[in-house]
């Protein structure tokens, strides 16, 4: 409880009332539970998180077809064959957050901060995660891998990013981000009508977003992928009209609105996660 209250100070979030995880009503309340008491603890979660082995989970699911090239993964940062990459990449801390590579093609690579970006990385993992409260993020081994970079195909700086918010196994919203520099970028948040619900993410606005002729199948991939998890948002890029996989993330930051805090705790059925841990109030 202690944690929870802090995380929410710590994300400057808006409740309706102070976090109660022993009696979870509202979404983030829920969210704090599942992350405590159930996630936490989940062998397939750590697995799904890891940026390297949920590739297995993605072909455990027949769907080897979605997965971006994988170029190389390494134990060590002093592995990786500089010398010896392609033209251009994306490089990454398998079980880390932000801090990516992007070598471009045509554009000179400053090795000595490509290292220390990585290196930054997994020195932030080792810490942040304690203080976030996501220890299952510590449940697989640290690697570093690249990848295939992908492109806008809208002419932006990064590729557009489709974020499917799934509950129970159904994906109800879509995040659609575009114009992505650092920590900046646009945000749409539409229900899967595309009817525009920016008053269930604090940091999106309202507007028209890109349909990709994937959409219908992407929505479905979300279906497949977040089966079995009462929530999770499962991303995706777009390649040539071809979905390909992004990541699994089990507690994304979201900004709450009163609005998100009723409608989406209503949302998630956390009843049957508790039956699996005994849990009483």
């Amino acid at each position: 409880q202690k944690h929870a209250l802090h995380e929410m100070k710590r994300e400057k979030q808006e409740l309706i009332r102070p976090i109660n995880i022993q009696d979870p009503v509202y979404f983030q309340e829920k969210m704090m539970w599942l992350k405590y008491y159930s996630y936490n603890n989940q062998p397939a979660v750590a697995q799904c998180y890891n940026k390297f082995e949920v590739r297995d989970y993605i072909k455990s699911k027949g769907l080897e077809r979605i997965l971006n090239d994988l170029y190389g993964a390494w134990d060590s940062i002093d592995e990786i064959p500089w010398d010896d990459m392609p033209e251009e990449y994306v490089m990454k801390v398998a079980n880390g957050c932000q801090g990516h590579v992007f070598k471009i093609k045509g554009e000179p690579l400053d090795r000595k901060e490509a290292i220390r970006t990585l290196r930054n990385s997994q020195r932030r993992s080792t810490y942040f995660f304690k203080i976030t409260g996501d220890l299952f993020c510590y449940g697989t081994q640290q690697k570093i891998i690249c990848e295939r970079l992908l492109h806008s195909h809208l002419g932006f700086n990064a590729p557009e990013d489709y974020k499917f918010h799934s509950f129970n196994g159904e994906p109800k919203f879509l995040e659609y981000m575009t114009e992505r520099i650092g920590h900046t970028f646009s945000s749409r948040f539409v229900n899967m009508e595309l009817k525009d619900r920016h008053d269930l993410e604090g940091t999106s606005s309202p507007g028209d977003m890109d349909v990709p002729p994937c959409f219908e199948e992407m929505k479905e991939l979300a279906r497949i992928l977040s089966e079995g998890f009462p929530y999770i948002r499962v991303d995706f890029y777009v390649d040539k009209d071809h979905p390909i996989f992004g990541e699994m993330t089990f507690t994304p930051y979201h900004m709450q609105t009163p609005t998100s805090q009723t409608e989406l705790g209503e949302l998630l059925d956390i009843s049957e996660e508790m039956k699996k841990t005994g849990y009483r109030k």
